[in-house]
């Protein structure tokens, strides 16, 4: 290391964790003038007393001509019990002139503005104390942020006063209007404001809870530099022909659209129209579109409105058609939240095997009669010596069955065979299968590169039981060596094994119920062990052993930590 150039160990240093930094300080001279800009560029304080020992730090600093507070660029602060009045936060704003990002709520009034505008030149992300005074702060540190969220009201008072100018936010990338609880609410005046004062947005969030308003369309221009449009909560009874209308004709160029639908009041349910531009002719006319994110996991029934202003049926065409009439990589369909329809079945399943296969990103809600060709991937009992299809391409995959067809599981080294370029995998609500050995068919795979995996909600089962029955990892990890994120959270299984002890993690998070389905099992974690003899289940009921883990969550199932615990005569104690 010490030959190294001076640029490859700030690389090194930049991936070690904070705690570890502060032994690198000490090395030398070089290392402390590399690794102290790392320590400091990311604050984060949780307490009052760390405030103190930090404001004490910069004031030591300052009197010693060091400057360790020109280093900080990010200021979080965690707790409302860090409080000090305008003169102290005026005092940390000096000792800290180059600070990029401020994640706090102070009051502040014109007459002690003039102290944050003057001394916090590089801000580029509004910090929460921005409502107190949009007139001053929006008119003085607007041109140089890069990020702003700010609830809708604010940005209405600001347009109020006339603050917000064409090229007023001439840095601005990203834009998040946030929701409020008072009647205001983003309108298409709103948003055409917005655009002429942001030229180079690139990302906005917006929510749609009202009607959008009056717009001249005939001076409507696009934005062609915005490629990402968030719509974290559509409350479809509000929703317009206007408002596809205005996405259609606006954003020409998306290439990230995601939509959050809310639930509406059944009662409204039949007074809204269809209206006659639908969300799927929409996405239809994006040709740049590669990320579609659709969440109706709100919904309580197929008559929704949702549904009507969707139009799933034409969009579940335009997803599967040949030829392909899109280029999507990424794409989620969170089905809606009552699992018992029966008028509705062209809903389920969007993506047929053809469009999964050339997708990086897959995200379902599988569970109707429609999905079975998908869940047969997965399932046990092997009926053939490999899968009949495979994913290629597919890299993130996320599948939630919903507890349908317990009878039959999912065999976890199976699906990994099927995409064999899967990195993060996601399985909620279903039953997988405990065994590792009856997968003798499958003896080709010996690696797959999967670098996460999280199981919410399963239960462990074997052939011709009802389970729950023990959970055996240990096969699965050896054949994924770059598994660095293992999270089990709320699994049912009688008993629990991950014997690896090479190998290492950066997290795992565990909670295992107990077979009663109402407590929490206890977990053993045996660490840095530098034997091969194996674990015996009978000795440790519930036990990880590997070399080491850099974060572990065990919660309420965390029981003891082991390091090195073997006896001489060669047993486990």
């Amino acid at each position: 290391m010490l030959k190294l150039p001076n640029e490859i160990v700030q690389l090194i240093l930049s991936y070690t964790p904070r705690e570890k930094l502060v032994a690198c300080l000490v090395v030398n001279r070089l290392w402390h003038s590399i690794a102290l800009p790392l320590f400091y560029h990311w604050i984060d304080l949780d307490t009052p007393k760390r405030y103190e020992v930090f404001l004490r730090c910069l004031l030591y600093s300052k009197v010693n001509k060091s400057f360790v507070g020109n280093l900080v660029e990010h200021l979080r602060f965690h707790s409302p019990d860090i409080r000090f009045t305008h003169e102290e936060f005026a005092q940390l704003v000096e000792l800290t002139p180059n600070v990029l990002t401020c994640n706090y709520t102070v009051p502040v009034y014109k007459k002690h503005n003039q102290r944050f505008t003057n001394r916090w030149k590089k801000l580029t992300r509004l910090p929460k104390w921005h409502e107190d005074d949009p007139e001053r702060l929006m008119s003085s540190l607007g041109h140089q942020f890069t990020h702003i969220a700010a609830k809708s009201i604010f940005l209405h008072v600001a347009c109020s006063f006339a603050l917000i100018k064409a090229d007023r936010f001439c840095n601005l990338t990203t834009l998040e209007i946030q929701k409020d609880s008072c009647t205001s609410h983003t309108g298409l005046s709103l948003l055409e404001t917005l655009h002429r004062a942001c030229p180079n947005m690139t990302t906005l969030s917006f929510h749609i809870t009202g009607q959008p308003g009056y717009l001249d369309w005939d001076a409507l221009l696009p934005a062609p530099s915005l490629t990402s449009l968030i719509i974290p909560n559509l409350n479809a009874a509000a929703y317009s022909s206007d408002w596809s209308k205005y996405i259609q004709l606006k954003y020409p160029h998306l290439m990230h659209f995601s939509i959050n639908f809310s639930a509406v009041n059944i009662h409204t349910v039949a007074t809204i129209p269809i209206p006659a531009i639908t969300l799927s002719s929409v996405i239809a006319s994006m040709t740049r579109l590669v990320s579609l994110h659709l969440d109706l996991e709100l919904i309580s029934n197929t008559s929704a409105a949702a549904f009507k202003i969707l139009d799933p049926v034409s969009l579940q065409r335009w997803l599967n058609d040949e030829p392909r009439q899109h280029s999507l990589s990424s794409f989620s369909w969170h089905c809606p939240g009552n699992r018992h329809f029966t008028n509705f079945d062209s809903t389920y399943t969007m993506a047929g095997p053809t469009t999964i296969g050339q997708l990086r990103s897959f995200r379902q809600s599988a569970f109707h009669g429609s999905d079975e060709w998908l869940l047969d991937l997965m399932y046990v009992p092997l009926q053939e010596p490999g899968p009949v299809i495979t994913f290629s391409r597919l890299v993130t995959f996320y599948i939630d069955p919903g507890m349908r067809n317990g009878n039959r599981r999912i065999n976890l080294l199976k699906l990994l065979q099927s995409a064999p370029a899967l990195l993060n995998l996601t399985l909620r609500n279903c039953s997988i299968d405990g065994d590792q050995d009856p997968l003798e068919n499958l003896d080709t795979l010996h690696y797959h590169p999967l670098q996460t995996l999280h199981l919410c909600r399963i239960i462990v089962c074997k052939a011709h039981s009802d389970g729950p029955d023990p959970l055996d990892m240990t096969r699965l990890v050896n054949i994924c060596p770059h598994l660095d994120q293992l999270m089990l959270h709320e699994c049912r299984c009688q008993t629990f094994l991950l014997d690896s002890p090479q190998h290492t993690f950066s997290r795992v998070s565990v909670s295992i119920i107990h077979l009663d389905g109402t407590s929490y099992t206890k977990l053993t974690l045996v660490l840095d062990d530098d034997t091969n003899a194996p674990v015996s289940n009978s000795l440790f009921p519930n036990v990880i052993r590997c070399k080491s883990v850099d974060h572990f969550d065990g919660g309420k199932c965390m029981d003891t930590i082991f390091h090195r615990r073997w006896s001489p005569d060669k047993k486990w104690y």
